[in-house]
């Protein structure tokens, strides 16, 4: 990786890409009747679908940010005017 602010950018994008994912399954997990075969069956065959989707995305991103060098802006604080006068005025 390029650098601190590639990296970083590419850790949080990566993980919202896997909250997504994980928080998909989560949903059918809670609203579908797994006890039933047939339901458990499909569940497991789109759970493997959404995390190697998920997965390839994941990958595709990482190399499109090894393309980029990403700056992390700073907060920079300047005081203009002369240093000898008071901030506060009576």
């Amino acid at each position: 990786m390029g650098n601190e602010g590639t990296s970083r950018l590419k850790d949080f994008a990566i993980k919202k890409i896997k909250t997504t994912m994980i928080g998909a399954i989560a949903e059918l997990e809670k609203n579908l009747d797994l006890e039933n075969e047939e339901v458990k069956k499909s569940f497991e065959v789109i759970r493997q679908n959404i995390l190697n989707l998920g997965n390839a995305q994941i990958r595709s991103l990482e190399k499109e940010f090894s393309k980029y060098d990403v700056f992390q802006k700073t907060f920079k604080l300047v005081f203009k005017g002369n240093p000898d006068e008071s901030l506060i005025r009576e």
